[in-house]
């Protein structure tokens, strides 16, 4: 996902010298007021965080690391880690050299005993990437032994290393991989291995795995899926983190914009992260940390790197990921990768910076190189350096994280609580479009869009004066389809007015909002974005901001298909998706009655007997990936698991398949092929699109 190797190379000489957007400005302040000294321990519900949370990513490659500077910028921002050594291809950490791509081996200006010495000096600690995919030969993958040679130097030579991670991003074709077998399987074996044979050597050491975050969380992909289970469900038990690359946005976005997307993304990604940790990792889920040991707001180098608002950017990610579970975020990178400009007459889709033609350079890194076509001098802080230093130095050895979401879901305005031992101090960010007025205690400020302000006092306590709350994110309360007369009424809140319509090619209308995606079939109905129109348009009976009511023109979905209902809004001009939720139609066996589920019993340890009414007929079948079938009615989840046998929705295989011996309109009987339930775990039976109705619960014989 990242796109790793582009970022590790360091720029060529691209460009002549240009002064830099001033960063000074990267927020507004007044000076600290006296508040009587409020206890970290006191603090109601916060999140406790430290400088030890945060890290950078730094390379072999990097020539300014060895600048007499380089240290004092590293104790200034105040960070508690740095990931090493990122080398961007195949590293001999014995030799200190990196293999070309033309097969030569060129010496590297960091060595594995120079950066633990930058480590010492400044005061931090180490985590190092064991090059899983190749050894130092270059001719093959990492062995055991290099594993174990690596961490008795570390040992041995008292290198400040705490923490080990196997490979990194393993999960993508592009990584270098020269083990014979790439499969998720032979990666999560290994990593056991190692692991073990790390804390065999040092027990103190934490040791972490590659996880696979897809750029769409709300839809991950078959191969992220796959990833993450083979890997958490074979080492949870030896690992104590995963590793997690997010890079949120594809795309520049105008400032406002960006750190509303950021929010979204953010929390997004952790409730799919800890989702997979609970379903894949089993009862050693629980002690497994994580780590975003790559983070940067964009997929590429956006000219807003140099502006202010990647400073109100940096503050809001380091919070947010913190606020939402991440243990450790690290920032992509201390120096590194900065761009030229490319002219507009020459600009492509994937271009960033030519969203800002008066823009020097954009860059990943938080402070300069001093290279071409970066300014003068070496470790210039960018504003989001400034920024984070800032920060940390507010939050001292430790404080207590309280985030207000009810100040964004009104106004957009983050707001943020650092409960200290010196008192509270309030972050407090303008996130919208326009300036808004906001006044806490004695002190009033009008924000412009993106700017911030760190002030004595609790966020709590922040009231916005004369702005007009933003519309309300539609919520999804129930969304039924009577499959007899094909209309699909959905119910909520923040539904707005009727949108405006155009006509669809298949009949009806699209329209920027609403879309009804067929899981089964992969049909969009209505929907429409910029140049997009869909092919299945739907006609609008009734719209209000509570309730709508629409029919399908043409080509309406099966019966038995499972449908989701989605709700976007445009957001520098990219769909984001707000709202979803899975429709459930009223099913036509049974008189129109829904399936009725009235006894549910075990015989034998794998085979489960329910009864009822209304099951209909048998539905069609896939082979599941981890034995048995699929199909798209019935489900069963293992609440203590998180497991899902038996239910396909739409091209997803599970890993937990079903045998059905038999189905029909009142019993159905299956068999657990793969994994089963351990005895006493609550299951949970559902027929998913097809009913209103909870679930039912059952308990296998212990």
């Amino acid at each position: 996902m990242s796109g790793s190797w582009n970022r590790r190379q360091v720029a060529a000489v691209l460009a002549a010298i240009a002064l830099i957007v001033a960063t000074a400005a990267a927020w507004v302040g007044t000076p600290l007021r006296a508040a009587t000294t409020i206890s970290v321990a006191s603090s109601s519900g916060g999140v406790t965080i430290s400088p030890a949370m945060f890290g950078v990513n730094v390379g072999t490659w990097e020539q300014q690391l060895l600048d007499p500077s380089t240290i004092s910028t590293l104790r200034h921002l105040r960070l508690g880690m740095q990931r090493f050594p990122n080398p961007g291809g195949i590293y001999n950490w014995m030799s200190n050299q990196a293999l070309s791509p033309t097969g030569q081996w060129n010496p590297q200006p960091v060595s594995l005993d120079r950066w633990g010495k930058i480590l010492e000096a400044s005061g931090m600690q180490g985590l190092y990437i064991v090059p899983y995919g190749f050894d130092p030969t270059g001719k093959a993958g990492e062995p055991i032994s290099d594993v174990q040679n690596l961490t008795r130097y570390i040992v041995a030579h008292h290198i400040p290393v705490t923490a080990m991670e196997i490979g990194s991003e393993e999960y993508l074709g592009g990584t270098i991989n020269l083990h014979q077998q790439k499969t998720p399987q032979r990666y999560a074996q290994l990593a056991a291995q190692m692991a073990q044979a790390i804390h065999a050597i040092d027990p103190a050491m934490q040791v972490g795995v590659d996880f696979d975050l897809p750029e769409n969380p709300t839809q991950p992909d078959a191969n992220a899926l796959a990833w993450n289970q083979a890997v958490l469900s074979a080492d949870a038990p030896y690992v104590q983190f995963v590793s997690v690359h997010a890079y949120p946005l594809p795309v520049v976005q105008d400032d406002p914009h960006l750190l509303q997307s950021l929010h979204d993304y953010i929390r997004d990604d952790m409730r799919f992260i800890r989702d997979q940790l609970h379903q894949f990792g089993g009862p050693d889920a629980s002690h497994l940390g994580v780590w975003i040991t790559e983070y940067n707001p964009y997929n590429g180098a956006s000219a807003q790197s140099l502006q202010p608002i990647f400073a109100a950017a940096a503050t809001e990610s380091l919070l947010l990921w913190t606020q939402y579970g991440a243990d450790k975020v690290f920032w992509w990178s201390l120096h590194g990768d900065a761009k030229a400009p490319v002219p507009t007459g020459q600009a492509v889709s994937s271009t960033y910076l030519v969203t800002d033609p008066h823009a020097s350079f954009g860059t990943f890194g938080l402070a300069s190189e001093a290279i071409a076509p970066q300014p003068q001098p070496v470790n210039r802080l960018y504003p989001a350096g400034q920024a984070i230093a800032q920060l940390l130095q507010a939050i001292g050895s430790q404080a207590a994280l309280e985030y207000v979401s009810v100040l964004y879901s009104q106004y957009h305005l983050l707001g943020f609580t650092l409960e200290r031992p010196q008192g509270p101090l309030a972050v407090l960010i303008n996130a919208r479009s326009e300036a808004q007025t906001v006044t806490l205690g004695d002190q009033t400020w009008t924000l412009s869009p993106g700017q911030m302000v760190m002030t004595a006092g609790s966020a709590e306590q922040a009231t916005v004066d004369g702005g007009s709350p933003v519309a309300p994110t539609p919520g999804l309360d129930t969304a039924t389809w009577d499959v007899t007369s094909g209309v699909l009424e959905v119910q909520g809140s923040g539904f707005g007015s009727e949108p405006p319509v155009r006509a669809a090619p298949s009949g009806g209308v699209d329209q920027a909002a609403l879309e009804v995606l067929d899981q089964t079939s992969g049909a969009s109905y209505g929907w429409s974005m910029g140049d997009h129109t869909d092919w299945y348009g739907i006609k609008i009976l009734s719209w209000s901001p509570n309730d709508i009511r629409v029919q399908f023109a043409t080509a309406p979905p099966s019966a038995t298909d499972a449908l989701t209902v989605r709700w976007w809004k445009p957001v520098a001009g990219q769909p984001l998706l707000q709202a979803e939720a899975l429709v459930n139609a009223q099913w036509l066996g049974g008189a129109n009655s829904p399936p009725a589920v009235s006894k549910i019993s075990w015989q034998g340890p794998l085979t489960l007997v329910i009864q009822g009414n209304n099951f209909g007929p048998m539905p069609s079948t896939i082979p599941a990936g981890g034995g048995g079938v699929d199909q798209g009615i019935l489900a069963i989840y293992d609440q203590k698991t998180k497991a899902t046998y038996g239910w396909a929705q739409g091209g997803t295989v599970d890993y937990y398949g079903l045998k059905i011996s038999q189905w029909d309109p009142t019993q159905i009987t299956v068999q657990f092929v793969a994994t089963p339930p351990s005895a006493g775990d609550p299951l949970q039976i559902r027929f998913p699109g097809l009913t209103a109705q909870g679930w039912t619960t059952a308990v296998p014989p212990a």
